[in-house]
């Protein structure tokens, strides 16, 4: 891959410490192109999530030769089928701010001008940057029975958008210690975006009280807490005997 002396700029999210290199590739000054001018091929980069609408894209230029002044942010929300001019900078600006129309993924490109106004790339854009913003926390229901040899039977259902299966976790609690200890359970893909979660706890005898938590977030931070709570059922130690002298059944 060769590069000339021309502009490149640097696109990154400065709120996640993430950056995402971008380099607008033209002509070197005094060079005529053998072909369209394009930018280097380049793999489709790993989606950035995020749980906020708004935030900003700090950029920088870093050219030699031919300076650009301008930097033209573009946006498209159909995959790069279409791609819209959302705003432009000049060089010393350093930033986008950007704020969404909603959840959804939002691929980003930019385009540099020079002097005359002539922009750096001509042909089709490619994503230099995917953010996906899901502003929504994940849905889970927690459920705990008793099993007929005396211990509890928990499943958890978790469903999201940008699952981060990895979080998702049950943890009990039981009025002998009041403290919340993990419980292991086998994780089942029921789809893309919905998770079931299996977990046998067999409490302490002596516990009247036990509950349980599940805990799940997704990719872009949003987390949701469930809860259940279970009492052990009594039992008589010894028959109950009547004034009668007969026994209850």
């Amino acid at each position: 891959m060769r590069y000339c002396r021309g502009t490149s700029s640097r696109i990154g999210l400065q709120r996640l410490m993430v950056a995402a290199l971008i380099v607008v590739a033209a002509p070197c000054p005094g060079e005529s192109p053998t072909g369209p001018t394009q930018r280097p091929s380049a793999p489709t980069p790993q989606p950035v999530y995020l749980n906020l609408n708004r935030f900003e894209i700090p950029f920088s230029v870093d050219a030699t030769g031919q300076v650009p002044v301008e930097v033209q942010l573009y946006v498209s929300r159909d995959l790069g089928k279409f791609w819209n001019l959302h705003a432009s900078q000049p060089t010393v600006a350093r930033q986008f701010p950007f704020e969404s129309a909603g959840d959804g993924e939002y691929w980003f490109a930019t385009r540099t001008l020079d002097a005359s106004g002539k922009a750096s790339q001509a042909v089709a854009l490619s994503p230099q940057l995917i953010v996906r913003i899901d502003s929504t926390n994940p849905i889970m229901e927690i459920d705990a029975n008793w099993t007929g040899d005396g211990d509890i039977l928990v499943e958890l259902a978790y469903e999201d958008a940008s699952p981060q299966v990895d979080s998702v976790r049950i943890e009990a609690m039981t009025d002998l210690d009041h403290q919340w200890k993990p419980v292991l359970g086998k994780v089942e893909a029921i789809g893309d975006h919905t998770f079931n979660v299996r977990a046998p706890f067999a409490p302490p005898e002596a516990a009247r009280v036990i509950s349980f938590r599940g805990i799940g977030k997704d990719l872009a931070g949003n987390q949701s807490i469930v809860t259940r709570q279970l009492e052990r059922p009594r039992t008589a130690t010894k028959p109950i005997q009547f004034a009668s002298g007969r026994h209850a059944l």
